[in-house]
């Protein structure tokens, strides 16, 4: 379900410090900003994962690259 849980994290003070002057900076709290970290570090591991997929896929000739005029035709549309 959406309901929001709280999760309890220990950071020392310079830590603390360091979060602070980040979520200031981006004029929002301290709970927002670690939030806001953590799912960027999440977006940015998939989109790593993504692209390395695609690189493997790419070097294992498993897909074909294709220039814009010639996707457009695949798909139906003639520009």
């Amino acid at each position: 379900d959406n309901m929001s849980r709280v999760v309890s994290v220990r950071f020392n003070e310079n830590e603390i410090n360091a979060l602070n002057n980040i979520a200031d900076t981006h004029g929002v709290g301290l709970s927002t900003m670690i939030k806001t970290l953590a799912l960027e570090k999440l977006s940015d591991d998939y989109d790593i994962k993504v692209i390395k997929e695609y690189e493997e896929s790419k070097k294992n000739k498993k897909i074909e690259l294709v220039n814009h005029d010639e996707a457009w035709k695949e798909i139906g549309i003639e520009e």
